[in-house]
């Protein structure tokens, strides 16, 4: 809005007449990367000025600009951009010639330029050893038209300040190499190096090197991909002298196209049987290495159309750098944050990330596969906050980990075809299907998966074992501190997944006269970020959102959505418990199950009445506590012999007082 404003007032500043035409000027050169860029509504005084060619030149030597960050909202899905090349990294700055005095057209075109190389579709680009300059008050802004004085200097300098304004707001992408054609969903670009923020978290003032920015033009800082740009000297101990001679960038070709990743060395052991410690070993002795491919995505987008659906099979691509974690999927703010691990969240969600030991052909035997399902109740989490290197690396396993919908936007059910639910374990199901169908491009063995995951992660993986559209995929499950046996890991009963729906509906102000109205106005009344932000304590049961049983449910058919099958939307027609007892799974399935004490204690942490009193939990509390849990269960035969029944087990009858006692009682029968 505010260059439409600037244009405008350049408009009536200089007379331009109003007209419907396009002005289009030739390629723009800011920072390196050229654009072709169109105004629309903007006309010179005279009729015969078709077109305005600006160039930019620099007075002084270049200096090299930062990679920009894309737009969030870009090009429909189908828009062809194009990947950046590999840089030279050992490349050196070029001098900036002097500007050419002829002014004309023709001249400018022949005048020695600092311009990059002019990319034209279909053709390939031309190789450039020239740095560009970027868009600063010292640069030289020429406006060329024709029919038109090129001597306005205020004319120029209102030009070149808006042409600034739009080319730092738009922050536009580098073209690329233009030998791979990529997509653009929702502002991910496919075949860009997602930029490092520079602006972190929590900075430390007594910490050197938090600010360092890896120089692109200066041979002997080599930019780090992704995640890496943020390398820092503090926490790495001594600079590594074999950092820079490393081999880092490596390529792998799958069923969608290939995938870029990079390759981590550790110089510490997780296993402190070695004796490798930090102290008692150099720096420089690698321990370990791995390769890492972060944020591939697995299905399209679930975003606009795809809300409230099941996934899709993605498009693929032809080169994906797959240098940065995909966002986290929507959840409340609370949960996320430079402290809780999860800095990105979109709608645009669906990624997954691999970590293999190495990728080199001819293996005598493919490593086994561990798939990690994040936990979080079904509403928080992220597949960034598990250090699947590190296990990759020392356990010779490839690591996947996984993003899947959480909260209402993976599993609201209105227990018919308005929105059936599932649609988070749907994502797990397609993400399990593509490793299953991808993993030995990295070296995996697609026939030893492993499902593992803590507590919702743990359901899943249990629920996953027995689906009929994944139980002859998953080998062996490892649930941690949960099972799909458990009453929080699937939703019985429709009227309870209908209820819970319109409740949340209500919170958002949303009609519940019927299915289809809730369900549009979640679809297209509101927006990801308060769809994550809107929680509420269920009237019945632990959690309000989770799997559902959907055997019964009735779905759209063929003829409803363009692009969704009817056999999409079921998940589970039974009960884990049936199928487990008439063993529908894997034959030779292993299965490991795990627990802790105090498995609740998450949830005395997260209650804001208790922080305020430091977590002292007294009888009162108690006793409130375990008379909501009978209602929320829905005890209706003798609710007090239940309500009787558990203050008697669950109280340590030598110091019934004792507030600690209490307390550990109270995190027990949660």
């Amino acid at each position: 809005m505010v260059l439409k404003q600037r244009l405008k007032e350049a408009q009536s500043k200089f007379t331009a007449s109003q007209s419907s035409k396009v002005t289009p000027f030739s390629p723009v050169i800011v920072g390196g990367r050229s654009r072709q860029i169109s105004i629309s509504h903007l006309s010179l005084r005279d009729p015969k000025a078709v077109s305005v060619e600006l160039s930019w030149e620099m007075a002084e030597q270049a200096m090299p600009a930062p990679m920009p960050t894309p737009k969030p909202d870009g090009p429909t899905p189908g828009h062809i951009i194009q990947p950046p090349p590999v840089a030279d990294r050992s490349l050196p700055a070029s001098p900036v010639p002097e500007p050419s005095t002829n002014s004309t057209p023709e001249a400018l075109r022949q005048a020695p330029s600092v311009m990059a190389p002019i990319y034209t579709p279909g053709r390939p680009a031309a190789a450039s050893s020239k740095v560009s300059a970027p868009c600063a008050p010292s640069s030289l802004v020429k406006l060329i038209a024709r029919g038109h004085p090129s001597n306005n200097s205020l004319w120029m300098s209102a030009v070149s300040e808006i042409v600034c304004q739009y080319m730092e707001y738009e922050r536009f992408p580098s073209p690329g190499d233009p030998n791979y054609s990529t997509m653009l969903y929702n502002g991910r670009r496919y075949g860009q190096v997602q930029p490092y923020p520079r602006d972190s978290y929590n900075r430390d003032g007594n910490l050197q090197g938090q600010d360092r920015q890896f120089n692109q033009v200066d041979p002997t800082n080599i930019p780090l991909p992704g995640v890496l740009r943020g390398w820092r000297p503090d926490l790495q101990g001594k600079q590594r002298p074999d950092s820079l001679q490393l081999p880092r960038d490596v390529t792998v070709t799958t069923t969608y196209g290939q995938v870029q990743g990079f390759k981590v060395y550790l110089y510490d052991n997780p296993d402190p049987k070695s004796g490798y410690r930090p102290g008692q070993t150099p720096v420089e002795r690698i321990q370990g290495e791995v390769t890492v491919f972060l944020g591939i995505p697995y299905a399209l987008p679930p975003i606009q159309e795809g809300r409230f659906k099941p996934p899709r099979i993605h498009r693929g691509w032809q080169l994906l750098q797959a240098v940065e974690f995909g966002p986290a999927c929507p959840q409340h703010v609370r949960y996320t944050g430079a402290t809780k691990g999860i800095r990105d969240m979109d709608e645009d969600c669906l990624y997954l990330n691999v970590y293999t030991p190495s990728v080199t052909s001819g293996l005598a035997e493919k490593y086994p596969v561990m798939v990690y399902i994040h936990g979080g109740e079904f509403v928080k989490g992220a597949s960034n906050t598990f250090p699947g290197h590190i296990m990759a690396s020392f356990y010779k396993v490839v690591v996947v980990t996984i993003n899947y919908r959480l909260g209402a936007l993976g599993f609201l059910s209105t227990g018919d075809a308005n929105s059936p639910g599932n649609y988070g374990m749907l994502d797990q199901a397609m993400a399990l299907r593509w490793v299953y169908d991808n993993i030995e491009f990295f070296n995996g063995d697609r026939r030893s998966i492993t499902l593992f995951g803590p507590d919702a992660g743990a359901a899943s993986a249990g629920l996953l074992m027995v689906a009929p559209r994944t139980r002859d995929i998953v080998t062996r499950v490892i649930a941690q501190s949960g099972s799909a046996l458990s009453d929080w890991a699937l939703i019985v009963d429709r009227y309870r997944a209908q209820n819970t729906s319109r409740v949340y509906g209500q919170i958002l102000g949303c009609s519940i006269e019927s299915s289809w109205k809730l369900v549009n106005c979640l679809k297209q009344g509101r927006s990801f970020f308060e769809l994550g932000n809107a929680e509420f304590q269920p009237q019945v049961g632990l959690f309000p959102w989770g799997p559902v049983l959907d055997g019964n449910f009735s779905v759209p058919d063929e003829h409803w959505y363009e692009g969704w099958r009817q056999i999409d939307w079921h998940f589970l027609d039974h009960t884990a418990e049936y199928l487990v007892r008439n063993k529908k799974f894997n034959r030779g399935l292993s299965y490991m199950s795990g627990v802790t004490t105090q498995e609740a204690s998450t949830l005395v942490y997260q209650n804001d009445s208790l922080a305020n009193r430091g977590y002292i939990v007294d009888n009162h509390f108690f006793d409130q506590k375990v008379k909501e849990l009978v209602l929320r269960y829905n005890y209706t035969l003798n609710p007090i012999g239940i309500y009787n029944a558990i203050k008697y087990m669950y109280t340590h009858w030598p110091d019934p007082n004792n507030t600690d006692f209490v307390r550990n009682r109270y995190i027990d029968v949660s």
